[in-house]
């Protein structure tokens, strides 16, 4: 369950400051969506949706989700068509968006502990930060691209585990037997799915 909420935690990044740093930045996006989380006028089922429309809306400007699609695609972003790419970008975006929503609404007032910032360029870098329960403490590293005086986020790492990796994984072993227009008909089969079940 504490993997589970970590995980979720990769919805609680930057984007807020202009020209902050980006720990600034990541810390700033946390408190917003923790008070969403922790807003009285916002729990119970009935108020479900409305708390995930506003989550949402933080986690939908925290993201790069082309550069984040191009990396988690790899070697094959350049070998399909803009109109594949695009869709791709959609699609996913709204993939990772329903599993992380879903997800964080389990929320159960884990501590976030900034442990320190890596400027591993001038436009990139990397936000280390642990995630504490009553039971363990969990690394989860945020990796953010500059993007004009703000950062978004490419990629999160938890416990050592990339999460453009994994998915670039699963996504190449359907693609070494499957098209792309199979991959991407996979993809909106499931948004599509999960949408007429909420």
């Amino acid at each position: 369950m504490k993997i589970i909420m970590a995980v979720i935690l990769l919805v609680l990044i930057p984007s807020a400051l202009l020209a902050a740093s980006p720990i600034d930045s990541v810390k700033v996006n946390v408190d917003e969506v923790l008070q969403i989380l922790q807003d009285p006028a916002l729990k119970g089922e009935e108020h479900k949706t409305a708390a995930k429309a506003r989550i949402w809306a933080v986690v939908d400007r925290v993201f790069d989700f082309s550069a984040l699609s191009q990396r988690t695609l790899g070697r094959n972003w350049n070998a399909i068509s803009a109109e594949e790419k695009e869709t791709f970008i959609r699609y996913y975006r709204l993939f990772l968006g329903q599993i992380y929503l879903d997800r964080v609404m389990e929320f159960t007032g884990e501590k976030v502990e900034y442990v320190k910032e890596v400027m591993l360029s001038a436009e990139n870098s990397e936000v280390q930060t642990k995630l504490i329960s009553n039971t363990q403490e969990i690394e989860v590293d945020y990796r953010l691209l500059r993007f004009q005086d703000d950062w978004k986020v490419y990629d999160v790492v938890i416990e050592g585990v990339s999460m453009v990796q994994n998915y670039r994984s699963q996504f190449n072993q359907i693609l070494a037997r499957q098209s792309m227009k199979e991959l991407l008909d996979i993809l909106i089969e499931k948004v599509d799915k999960k949408q007429q079940n909420r």
